[in-house]
This record gives structure tokens, sequence and C-alpha cells, in this order.
């Protein structure tokens, strides 16, 4: 494994190489992150999987725990705020039900 950066904005993750080379431009939209809490690797490292709709699953490691869990909660406060927004923009308005359901999805992440 290598060490990754990740650049965290309000609509894209990049991701890029010890060297800040770029390897990925994903959008916010089509990411999550799953937390494996039963697998460490070497030297004891917690592990995270990103997944995305254009580059499939990847698994990393954090530094730590909450780090991961940070990183987490900003993928998906923004992935909610993003898919608001966009709704909003295409209907005017958002229909009880999707309007239910992001702002269940936003208190997951507050």
């Amino acid at each position: 494994k290598h060490q990754r950066l990740f650049f965290v904005f309000n609509d894209v993750l990049i991701i890029g190489n010890e060297k800040w080379k770029v390897k990925h431009i994903l959008d916010m939209r089509s990411l999550d992150v799953k937390v494996k809490l039963d697998g460490t690797k070497k030297k004891g490292l917690p592990e995270f999987k990103l997944i995305s709709a254009g580059a499939g699953s990847v698994i990393y490691v954090g530094k730590d725990m909450k780090d991961i869990k940070k990183f987490k909660k900003l993928i998906g406060k923004w992935r909610t705020k993003i898919i608001s927004g966009d709704i909003r923009e295409r209907n005017g308005t958002i229909d009880g039900t999707m309007k239910n359901e992001l702002g269940r999805q936003a208190l997951l992440y507050d």
C-alpha cells in the first residue's frame, strides 16, 4: 500500500500520492465511506473502504479511527447538501418523502 493524500472540497474529493500527483478526482454525490471495525492491517492501522460510482471501492488505512470518522462525516455531510441542492435546482421544491429522507441523512452527519 502507498500513502495517499485526501483533499476534501464541498463537491469533489481529490486523492493524490505522496508526491502530490493526482490519482483520482471523485464527485461527492457518488461517494460513501464504510468503516471496517474488525480489520486492521500492518502496524495496527484502522481501515476504511471508500466506495465511488466512478472508481469502484478501495480499502485505505487511516492514522486513527478518529480521523476516519471525521472523514466519513465530512463526506456524508457534503453529499447530502449537494444532493439536496440538486433536487431544489431541478424541481424548485422537494416533496415530503424526499425532504424527510434528506433531513434524516443530514442528522446522521451533524
